[in-house]
């Protein structure tokens, strides 16, 4: 009976993909890294969220961009990229941030300006904004890939959305899913 408990529990464990493991492993190191961009991070309450981006607004470093969205451009290489983001909050706290990313002069005939293009772009810019473990690709059934990376409480996901888009999340993986807030 013993035996096969412990022959059960190695095929469970076996059968973890590399990026469950490297989740566990970096949820157990019990490491934080909440920031964002801009001197945004996640745990900010609402009205400091308000306030950083009125101050970069002020700065021209963020502009209004759809909905509620902030706008924010950043250059990788020639290319400009227009980030529309928003956070989601657990208790008045940000625990995660919605982005659309997509490169300003888009154009459907332009395949250097594609969406997995952009999500090259975008892993190489995150890399640098947040150095740590690499980006693993991820199947997400079908043609869908998506990228992530895991340091301590933060994830960063990153995929093609449609034609010229892609979609980042940068979340606080000790936040659930149920304790989103609408």
């Amino acid at each position: 009976m013993r035996q096969s408990f412990f022959l059960m529990v190695c095929l469970f464990v076996s059968c973890k993909t590399d990026y469950q493991r490297l989740e566990e492993n970096e949820l157990r190191s019990g490491k934080r890294f909440d920031d964002f961009i801009e001197g945004l991070h996640l745990g900010m309450t609402r009205q400091e969220y308000f306030d950083q981006c009125l101050q970069k607004n002020h700065d021209g470093v963020f502009t209004n961009g759809l909905g509620n969205r902030v706008q924010y451009k950043i250059a990788s290489g020639l290319k400009e990229i227009n980030l529309l983001f928003e956070p989601d909050y657990h208790d008045e706290h940000i625990f995660q941030f919605d982005i659309q990313a997509n490169y300003v002069a888009w154009s459907p005939w332009n395949a250097q300006l594609s969406s997995d293009n952009l999500v090259e772009d975008l892993k190489s810019i995150c890399m640098q904004w947040y150095s740590g473990n690499d980006f693993l690709k991820v199947d997400g059934g079908g043609d869908r890939t998506a990228w992530v990376k895991v340091d301590g409480n933060r994830r960063v996901t990153i995929w093609a959305s449609e034609d010229g888009l892609a979609k980042v999340m940068v979340r606080d993986l000790t936040v659930s899913h149920d304790q989103r807030e609408e």
